[in-house]
């Protein structure tokens, strides 16, 4: 099955040669004002039970926040596991607290599921959020398999009901867009309303950005080149010359 090859191509490019998953949460978010409960959470990884971030651990650390007043969770995802990630919309919404999303680099894929879960949504002006029907992996006869598939119209059905309601946008417009595998670009994604606004330069922690291996995906964006190439390389330039000038 194609689409169960992409999935696992997906997690084994971006789960290799790593110490740790790319989770985190803090008891006092950044954004939390003095005497204010409110935790953050750090989703910086694949969506996954047994390789990245998993339900079970957004869960487990939700219930040590139960009174928390508001809660940022920040991402930065190629996405993952679509069940899995629809444990983690359902846990958030229904923690009681004001849910704050900010997607630091990119929402793709199951992510996007996440990010759903926000009363208020960010991205960061770099940032991308994609959106495409569901992956699965599926093992049995063929009945079980067609009962998997028809799971996965029922979840897709579910994911293209949310962003009816978030963007406002037709069904139709939704489907053709998760059919095409839709990368929009921050002020796309404000446009068309997946977002309520665009970060601010130097709101974001750079510092534990992520480039991720997106080339299971079909329309990717390719990657940036390094900034500041060429004046370190001018730099560097004008050293030799001051040396060669003064030997």
């Amino acid at each position: 099955m194609r689409n169960s090859r992409k999935l696992m191509q997906l997690i084994k490019n971006n789960c290799q040669n790593r110490e740790q998953v790319g989770y985190q949460i803090k008891q006092q978010s950044p954004l939390a004002n003095a005497g204010e409960n409110r935790p953050a959470f750090l989703i910086y990884d694949v969506i996954d039970s047994w390789w990245g971030v998993s339900a079970e651990m957004i869960k487990r650390d939700l219930l040590t926040v139960s009174d928390a007043t508001d809660i940022d969770v920040y991402i930065n995802s190629p996405g993952g596991d679509v069940f899995e990630a629809t444990a983690i919309y359902s846990s958030l919404k229904a923690h009681p607290a004001k849910i704050h999303v900010h997607i630091d680099g990119i929402a793709a894929s199951a992510a996007t599921r996440i990010a759903l879960a926000g009363d208020t949504i960010e991205i960061a002006d770099s940032g991308f959020y994609m959106i495409h029907y569901a992956w699965t992996l599926a093992l049995g006869n063929a009945q079980e398999i067609r009962d998997t598939a028809d799971m996965l119209d029922k979840v897709d059905n579910t994911i293209v009901n949310d962003y009816e309601k978030r963007t406002e946008a037709g069904e139709k417009q939704v489907r053709n867009w998760m059919q095409a595998e839709t990368w929009f670009t921050a002020q796309e994604a404000l446009e068309h309303g997946f977002v309520d606004s665009i970060m601010q330069d130097g709101s974001t922690d750079q510092t534990t950005n992520k480039a991720w291996d997106l080339t299971t995906y079909q329309n990717a964006p390719e990657p940036k080149a390094p900034e500041n190439t060429f004046p370190r390389r001018e730099r560097l330039e004008r050293f030799a010359n001051m040396l060669l000038a003064t030997s």
